[in-house]
């Protein structure tokens, strides 16, 4: 055997066994384990034994433990007791007064009594049990409650709307969390396959095809790969406590293994969809429908201040008794009193018609407001509908070229056994399909949350 020959026999050998080594030392787990369980680049512990949490019970937890959420529901109850207040104001106020005093009845108006208790003319002693009643006050009574009714049921669309934007913060804190972890992958894979290189620079300068310059470039690169994975690892972490922020829960720092969910079909969005899809907002959105609401209120509100301007009829009786003075109240007048009474603003220096430039004002700067929503959605929608186009043609070139890097593999496998391709190189084509399925994996992941925009956007339920 020539030293030709056995030059090259001896550069097999180290490559070969190079290349073994390094396909122990850097196996990953597949593409479908990889999130949120493989080790970490560094840390005390693997997240293999954290608790598991999938996207469905992280939108169940925000929706027990998000403030904004508790927040909302607090809102409609307030909005529900003021229309129940409103709505007592067309019912009877019965109540019951009396008074014991000496001296002068100068205390009676001092206490605010209404009744028997009112009058200058008992001795020591009155009580009475006190009816009062609107009998007509030109709608003032049923405008306050509409305006209630109306509030009322637009606080319950805010709170839909809360609950609808605290699940889309889960999802898209769950999605970056999921990339995070993916990117990790991403990172650990190009440690890999830096190391790779670096060990094929080793055997190829042992046998002087190589340069020093070659093994330490081929370091340097594997060192940027090392660090580059450890900034994947702490973005992870940092996403995974950005999700536990938005679920609400205390300890943003509990691990936690992430369940990648279920694909979604990609959605490749129609001219018609791009045309309508404004129209279909404006009918679900509920934010444009508690809008729509609030205005009504406002109207209301105008009518109450024009109707404040009208006279108002009431009546008020007492039923009680006292120690009277019988020669200033007759017998028959010591034991009940009725009476009807009207009042008719005349001057009021103007407050009532700045009242009504003041919900009129209102119902005008509503109604921009409600323009200016509209126009946010419009755009929101369309955002969505092209986010989702461009999403699925990149879920298809990287499913295209998934494809076509396992046939390169399945080929590379084939020389592998018959002996014309070395394991380095077999290496590198299935680090390269790993990548591809982490970036599909990617993909996949941003194509999902475009689907929860685009459904959000859209006013429809969201489905997780």
């Amino acid at each position: 055997m020539t030293r030709r020959q056995l030059r090259r026999t001896g550069l097999l050998l180290t490559l070969t066994t190079a290349g073994l080594c390094s396909h122990a030392q850097t196996s990953i787990e597949p593409a479908q384990n990889t999130i949120g369980v493989q080790k970490p680049v560094s840390g005390p512990s693997s997240e293999s034994a954290a608790p598991v949490l999938t996207l469905q019970d992280a939108v169940a937890t925000a929706r027990h433990q998000q403030p904004d959420l508790r927040l909302a529901a607090a809102r409609v109850q307030a909005a529900a007791a003021r229309v129940d207040e409103a709505r007592a104001a067309f019912y009877p106020q019965i109540s019951l007064s009396g008074i014991l005093k000496a001296g002068l009845p100068g205390s009676t108006s001092a206490l605010g009594l209404i009744g028997f208790p009112s009058t200058p003319f008992f001795r020591n002693i009155a009580g009475s049990l006190n009816i009062q009643q609107t009998i007509f006050d030109f709608g003032r009574l049923h405008h306050t409650l509409q305006a209630a009714k109306f509030l009322e049921q637009a606080t319950v669309l805010q709170q839909t709307t809360a609950e609808r934007s605290a699940a889309l913060l889960v999802a898209r804190a769950y999605r970056l969390a999921l990339s995070a972890a993916t990117m990790r992958t991403i990172a650990e894979n190009d440690i890999a396959l830096q190391r790779l290189d670096r060990d094929e620079a080793l055997a190829y300068a042992r046998v002087g095809l190589r340069s020093q310059y070659d093994v330490a470039a081929a370091g340097k690169r594997l060192t940027q790969a090392e660090a580059a994975a450890t900034q994947s690892l702490q973005a992870e972490i940092a996403a995974k406590a950005a999700l536990r922020a938005a679920m609400g829960e205390p300890d943003i720092s509990a691990p936690m293994t992430l369940v990648p969910p279920q694909p979604r079909t990609p959605i490749e969005p129609l001219p018609a969809m791009v045309a309508e899809g404004a129209a279909i907002a404006r009918r679900q959105r509920p934010e444009l429908k508690a809008e729509a609401l609030e205005a009504s209120a406002l109207a209301q509100q105008l009518e109450l201040a024009r109707a404040d301007r009208l006279p108002q009829v009431s009546g008020f009786g007492a039923a009680g008794g006292g120690r009277f003075n019988d020669a200033t109240v007759k017998p028959q007048q010591q034991h009940g009193v009725a009476a009807v009474g009207a009042s008719l603003p005349v001057f009021d220096g103007g407050m009532r018609k700045a009242r009504i430039r003041e919900a009129m004002a209102a119902m005008e700067s509503e109604r921009a407001r409600g323009e200016q929503l509209r126009e946010t959605i419009a755009g929101e929608v369309n955002d969505a509908i092209l986010q989702s186009a461009s999403t699925a043609t990149t879920l298809a070139t990287l499913r295209q070229q998934e494809m076509l890097a396992k046939e390169e593999l399945k080929g590379i496998l084939e020389q592998t056994k018959a002996g014309l391709v070395s394991p380095a190189a077999r290496d590198r084509v299935e680090m390269h399909v790993r990548e591809l399925r982490a970036r599909l994996a990617m993909a996949q992941i941003a194509n999902d949350e475009m689907r929860f925009e685009l459904e959000f956007s859209l006013g429809e339920n969201l489905t997780f």
